[in-house]
Order: structure tokens, then C-alpha cells, then sequence
């Protein structure tokens, strides 16, 4: 029979921050709104001769469109046509902070926002851009990127406008399709393969730039069948040379690990491009990266967020005040799109206190109209007339004084999107203070070991989606009323066997999973994070992503076991010994007492792990190591989650179990208690694929047996099936097209098909 269990695959979703994004959703200060100049007075001011009027008008905006509620106002009152073309404005530190305007729209607006982004032609500025980067960091060689303390007036571009580019490029492509085809037309794919190889000299950028290869790498044929063997030669240093896991890398040595992992997911995306003589070679160094990536202990990076800082010296504590300031007023930051300027940028932001007196200035000199000047507000520092007559005095320190502790706490991180340093060279130790730079090499971690999985969840499925055709004839398959062709895809309904046969992995993917250690490394980052770890990033708010984030390592690691119990065999797996153990993991997952165990996320994962493994076992013929009875109560407990993932998987684990109790002796009583429970699922649940998922097991488990024909018999079931009948028909035909995929539906026709002709069997039997 049909069976709608299939290998989950790994896409990316909104939202855009970076892998080691702090914040899904920016938090804005509450003072925020009244601190900023009118919108109509900042657009204006776009288009200043002075470039501080412009800078500061890019800050306020930045910080303006950190609201998922601002964006659209911004967006209809033609904010991007005015901010593209700054992208290439004279001045470096315009294009950064416009830039940084763009990139936390992009974030906070989600995928209608970067839609509208793309058809207000904000991809041509910013090609434009990428390249003019590309170009300045070629002709550099393997001179250090200058930051802005390279010039303000565009002698030389730094390398933090290229970072916020290439992550404005990012969000752009990862919810625009449109973004992508100009992605592919303009050959972006040199200039980021340009940054990529920069790593020795600019870390974040060769982050920024691969964690955007691997995106737009996703699904994209053009882009594969345009790489070259230089192109892919080019990334061998940021793959193979760079020191393996373990290996004291200094400050960076988590971002590197960041870097390598994103590599090897640009070229696991790729794959179809690397000739078949290299394959072999290029599939193992990219499992040897992930498996280096997972084999990074967490630990040490979350228990140096609690060791005490060294005293700086007054020189970087006196840097690290002004890149506070810088922040608050630079307005790039939040949302995955915070930047910590250098401290000679910080130097140059410390001196603007009053961007609402640089604004209306400039106002004044534009327009000579120096009442509407005087009436723009209050400025993004807090600028106002009288706040103006007091600008060297004690007040105004006060104020500032407030801004950098605000600051400190409404900002979960001077990470950029990326979990990386948002400055220039691999050195964080006078860029940022002890604690934060402890954060970003956690936060770095993290995000390798999660996008290792994430890589490790594909490699293990199908790498055959579904196509155009295909899904056609699912439709029409889903659209006939029990046809002769629908039944005829039944092959063995009534064997009672499970038709789930593993996939096939290529003999190269198959051979460097085992030989890097994959699988035992995917089990330990099932586990639940230490309660060390977790004590560590509730201790303070500004660690809280960290849980987050371990938590997502673990749902990860669950899929990913799911996808390689359905890949591996027996032997792959460490064989039944290894089993038995895993199932007794699995199972001290589920029932621990945890308040993580309750998450739906988890129960999704953890179930659809356990349903694959019983599923080996059971065509292993391997002794279960949990009762019948836990199962059961795991069951009855599932099928009420809200989350329907959770309830399809317990539908199946209930299925095999039934099954293999079909085949032993003195089960009746246990076959019709869990009989009954796939009945009420099958009645009751609003989901139509997890009511037809029900009736399926339900065919499978009452195929057979006396054993199933007494529980049959005893509850009712050819009468039960045959009430619900004509109620499933006529929700296969209300919403079958509306709320089901193809792949669903197929499996839906099937069991609309099978469903009468198991009532058949059952009665004949009954007779």
C-alpha cells in the first residue's frame, strides 16, 4: 500500500537571518519611534549633498525598518528607489549603512518584502556593487580589506560593505525566485567565489559568501551547470586546507568550522557539476568536513561565556564604548543584520551625536527652508532644539550613558548574520569585548553543527524530487473516484508487508558516510543538551538563542537518523546490537520528563526517528527493546498532539507494531485496543492525510492473522469501515486538491481504493 512515510529533505526556510542569526524577529527599543525623524524627512535626506546627511538618513531608516510593521510603509513610499542607487553612493560608509537599511528590511519584511525589493530593481545597484567589491578585493591581492578606516569618500571600498551586500544578496535570493534568475544571468557565482577565497584575509565576508552559495546553490541547475574546474578548485582551500576539528585555531577556529561546513553544503548542492573522476574524492572531503564540524565540542564554548574578562586595556575599552555608540546610532544592526564597526569607524560615528542636527542642516542647505528644518523632529540620536543648546553638556553624557546600557541589553549580540565577527580580519580580541567575542565562537559552533545536519538530512534522501509530469499524474490520479488505474498501483495491499524499502545511496555517499564516523556522530547530537549547557544560556537573556539553538541541533540529528535508518543497512547501522541500543535511546528521548521532550518540533523528529527504526527492525526480524504496552501509551498520547507530523507518525509506529503483533499468538486483546485507537484517528482527526494514513495501517494490521480476525470481529471493524466510508470519499473530493500535496494524494487515492475492498475481505471473512 501507499505510504505516505517518506525521507524528509532539508529546505531552508524563512526566516533569513544567517545560520547563527540571533533573532528570527528584531527587537526594537519602545524609545525607538520617538527617536527617529519622519520618514518623509529621512527619504528626503537621501538625497542630501552631504554625505553625513545621508549616512545619518540610512541609520535612522536601518533602524526604522528593524519593524516587520514599518516595512511595508517604507516599501510604499519608495524607500528602495531611493536606497539603491546609495548602494554605489561616493561615500563607503553610505553604501555600508544603506546597505544595512536594505538588509534589515529584507529580514524584517519577510519574502513579500524582498519580492517587492527585487521588482523595485534593487538587484541592479546591487550587482553592481558585488562586482565593484570583487573587482577592488582582486586588485588587493593578499593585502588586508581596508573597513572604512580605509577612506569615507570610496578611494578604496571596505570589506564591511561587501559583507552587508553579500547578506542582503542572501535574503533576497532565499525568497525570491526572481532574485536567483538575475543571480544566474548576471554570473554573480565568480564574485562570491572572489570572496570565498578571501578567508585568510576577510573571515566573515568568505562566510557571508558561502552561506549564500549554498542557498542559492539549492535546486539551481543553471548555476551548477555554469561552475567550471577552476571555479571548484577555488574552493578547495576554504575545504581542505583549512585545520581540522580539534585543532587550536585561535579565536576563530569555530568560524572556520562555519566556513568549511558551508563549503561542503555549496558543493553537496553542486554535485551534479564535479566530474565523475573527482566525485568520490569531493563527496569524502565534504563528509569529512560535517563530520569534523559535529565532532566540535560544545562545552568549553558555552562555559567561556561565564568566565570572567581580563581587564582590557584602556585603549580597546575605550574602542569598544564608541562601537556601542556607533551601533546605536549606526542603526545596522538587529535581525541578524547587527554590525560592530571597527573602532576607527566607531571614531567616526562617536563625533556624530546628533544625527537629527545633521539632518536638518542639511535640510536647511537643500531646501532654504529653515522652519520646516527646525520642525523635522527629533533626530535618530535624540536631537532636538534643545537637546542641540545642551550637546557639551552633562545631560547629553547621561543620555548616551542610557543608550549604551539600552544598547547592551536589546542586543542579543554584535554577531552578524552570519555567527561571525562583523569586522575586518580574524582577530576578535581588540574588535570586540571577551564576552561577546565568547558568544560569536558559540554561536559559530552552533550553527556548523546545525548546517551539518541540515546537509546530512539531504545526502540521506532522495536526490529525485518529484517533477512537473509526475506531479501531473498524481493529480489526475488524485481527481479519478476509485479507478480501474488507481487500484491497479496496488500491488500487494493485503500481504501485510511493508512495501518501505530503503533508498539507495551512491556507492561514494554510502562510503564516505562510514568512513568519516557519520552515524555515531548523528546519534550523540540526538541526545538532549547537557544541563550544564542549558543552565548557561538561561542564566542570561542575551544567551537564550543558544538553547535555541541546541535544541535545533537535536531535532536535526533525529532527522537526520530517521533519513539514514531509511538509506543504510543493517551493517551500516552497527547491526542489531547497535539497534537495540539506539531503540533504547530513542525511547529514553520520548519519555523523558524534560520540559524539551514537549516541544512539537521534537516530538516530530523523535517520532518520525522511532517509526524508522521499528520499521528495520521489524524487517530485520530484531527483538524490540520497548514494550507493547509503552508503545501504546506513547501512542495514545501522540495521536492528540496538535502538531500533524507528530500525529502521522504515531499512526505509523502503530502500524508496525500491529503488524508484528498479527503474527504471534494470544494478541487479540492487544490488536483490538490498538485497533481502536487507529479507528478513532481515522474518524476523528481533522487532517485528512492522517486519517487516511489510519485507514492504511489499519489494513496492514488487520490483513492477516487469527489473532487480527478475532480482534477484527470483536470490534466491529467492516461495520466501522463502512460508516466511515462514504464521510472519507466526500472529504477526499471537498479537500483532497485544496490541502494535500500530489505525493498525498496518491497515497490518499490509494487508500480511498483499498478502503472498499478491505471491507469486502473483512466480511467475507465475518461470514
Amino acid at each position: 500500500m501507499g505510504k505516505s512515510r517518506q525521507p524528509r529533505r532539508f529546505r531552508r526556510p524563512h526566516p533569513l537571518c544567517g545560520p547563527a542569526g540571533l533573532s528570527a524577529e528584531p527587537e526594537v527599543e519602545t524609545e525607538c519611534e520617538e527617536e527617529i525623524c519622519p520618514v518623509e524627512t529621512l527619504l528626503e535626506t537621501l538625497q542630501s549633498g552631504s554625505a553625513d546627511a545621508r549616512e545619518c538618513a540610512c541609520a535612522s531608516l536601518s533602524r526604522l525598518a528593524l519593524g516587520a510593521r514599518t516595512v511595508p510603509a517604507l516599501l510604499g513610499r519608495g524607500a528602495v528607489r531611493l536606497l539603491g542607487p546609495l548602494l554605489l553612493d561616493p561615500a563607503a560608509s553610505v553604501r555600508e549603512t544603506a546597505a544595512g537599511a536594505l538588509r534589515n528590511m529584507s529580514v524584517a519584511g519577510g519574502p513579500d518584502a524582498c519580492e517587492d525589493m527585487v521588482a523595485s530593481d534593487i538587484m541592479t545597484p546591487l550587482v553592481a556593487l558585488l562586482r565593484e567589491c570583487a573587482a577592488v578585493l582582486d586588485s588587493a591581492g593578499d593585502a588586508q580589506p581596508k573597513g572604512r578606516s580605509g577612506g569615507g569618500g570610496g578611494a578604496g571600498l571596505p570589506g564591511d560593505v561587501a559583507v552587508e551586500a553579500v547578506h542582503l544578496l542572501l535574503n533576497l535570493c532565499e525568497s525570491s525566485a526572481r532574485a536567483v534568475s538575475v543571480f544566474n544571468k548576471e554570473a554573480l557565482l565568480p564574485p562570491l567565489l572572489q570572496f570565498v577565497r578571501r578567508h585568510q584575509q576577510h573571515l566573515p565576508l568568505a562566510i557571508a559568501a558561502a552561506q549564500c552559495l549554498q542557498t542559492v546553490a539549492e535546486d539551481n541547475v543553471d548555476l551548477a551547470g555554469s561552475l567550471t574546474a577552476p571555479a571548484l578548485a577555488a574552493l578547495e582551500p576554504a575545504l581542505l586546507l583549512l585545520p581540522p576539528a580539534g585543532v587550536d585555531n585561535g579565536s576563530a577556529g569555530a568560524q572556520r568550522s562555519l566556513l568549511r561546513t558551508l563549503v561542503a553544503g555549496f558543493l553537496w548542492n553542486v554535485k551534479s557539476a564535479i566530474p565523475g573522476a573527482s566525485l568520490a574524492q569531493a563527496l569524502s572531503a565534504v563528509a569529512s568536513a560535517l563530520s569534523d564540524a559535529l565532532a566540535l565540542d560544545a562545552r568549553p564554548a558555552l562555559a567561556a561565556l561565564e568566565a570572567p574578562p581580563a581587564p582590557p586595556p584602556p585603549e580597546a575599552s575605550g574602542a569598544g564604548e564608541r562601537r556601542r555608540k556607533g551601533r546605536t546610532n549606526g542603526g545596522g544592526g538587529g535581525g541578524g543584520a547587527a554590525r560592530n564597526p571597527a573602532p576607527a569607524q566607531a571614531k567616526r560615528h562617536s563625533k556624530k551625536k546628533n544625527c537629527g542636527e545633521v539632518v536638518d542642516r542639511a535640510n536647511e542647505e537643500n531646501e532654504g527652508d529653515e522652519g520646516k528644518a527646525g520642525g523635522g523632529g527629533g533626530g535618530c540620536g535624540g536631537g532636538g532644539e534643545e537637546e542641540q543648546k545642551e550637546e557639551n553638556g552633562g545631560g547629553e553624557e547621561d543620555e548616551e550613558v542610557e543608550e549604551d546600557e539600552a544598547d547592551m541589553e536589546a542586543e542579543p549580540s554584535a554577531a552578524t548574520g552570519d555567527g561571525s565577527p562583523p569586522s575586518s580580519g580574524d582577530d576578535l580580541s581588540d574588535l570586540l569585548p571577551p564576552s561577546e567575542a565568547a558568544l560569536v565562537e558559540a554561536m559559530a559552533l552552533l550553527s556548523a553543527q546545525q548546517t551539518a545536519l541540515e546537509i546530512l538530512v539531504n545526502m540521506c534522501c532522495s536526490d529525485d524530487g518529484p517533477d512537473d509530469e509526475e506531479e501531473e499524474e498524481w493529480e489526475e490520479a488524485g481527481s479519478n473516484d476509485g479507478s480501474e488505474e488507481a487500484a491497479c498501483m496496488d500491488g500487494e495491499e493485503e500481504t501485510g508487508e511493508a512495501p518501505l524499502s530503503p533508498l539507495c545511496l551512491s556507492a561514494e555517499v554510502h562510503g564516505a558516510l562510514l568512513r568519516h564516523g557519520i552515524v555515531g556522530r548523528v546519534i550523540e547530537k540526538s541526545a538532549f543538551p547537557e544541563e550544564s549547557g542549558v543552565s548557561v544560556c538561561l542564566k542570561n537573556p542575551v544567551w537564550k538563542p543558544l538553547l535555541t539553538r541546541l535544541q535545533c541541533i537535536q531535532c536535526r540529528a533525529l532527522t537526520c537518523l530517521q533519513n539514514m535508518l531509511g538509506s543504510l543497512d543493517e551493517e551500516a547501522l552497527g547491526g542489531p546490537l547497535a539497534l537495540q541500543e539506539l531503540a533504547r535511546h530513542l525511547a529514553s528521548l520520548l519519555f523523558s520528563a524534560s520540559d524539551l521532550a514537549k516541544a512539537a518540533e521534537f516530538l516530530e523528529a523523535a517520532t518520525g526517528a522511532v517509526r524508522a527504526l521499528l520499521h528495520v527492525m521489524a524487517s530485520k526480524d530484531i527483538p524490540q527493546c520497548m514494550s507493547v504496552q509503552q508503545l501504546l501509551a506513547l501512542c495514545e498520547a501522540c495521536v492528540r498532539c496538535e502538531h500533524e507530523g507528530v500525529r502521522l507518525n504515531t499512526v505509523g509506529i502503530l502500524g508496525v507494531v500491529g503488524r508484528e503483533l498479527s503474527r504471534q499468538r494470544g494478541t487479540a486483546t492487544t490488536l483490538q485496543e490498538l485497533g481502536s485507537v487507529l479507528l478513532g484517528v481515522a474518524v476523528r482527526d481533522v487532517s485528512l492525510p492522517v486519517s487516511g494514513e489510519a485507514l492504511d495501517a489499519l489494513f496492514d494490521v488487520f490483513a492477516h492473522g487469527d489473532d487480527a480476525d478475532l480482534a477484527a470481529r470483536a470490534m466491529g471493524l467492516a461495520a466501522a469501515l463502512r460508516g466511515l466510508a462514504p464521510a472519507f470519499k466526500a472529504r477526499m473530493k471537498s479537500e483532497g486538491r485544496r490541502s494535500c500535496s500530489p505525493e498525498q494524494l496518491l497515497v490518499l487515492t490509494n487508500v480511498r481504493t483499498n478502503l472498499a475492498r478491505f471491507i469486502r475481505y473483512q466480511e467475507s471473512k465475518a461470514r
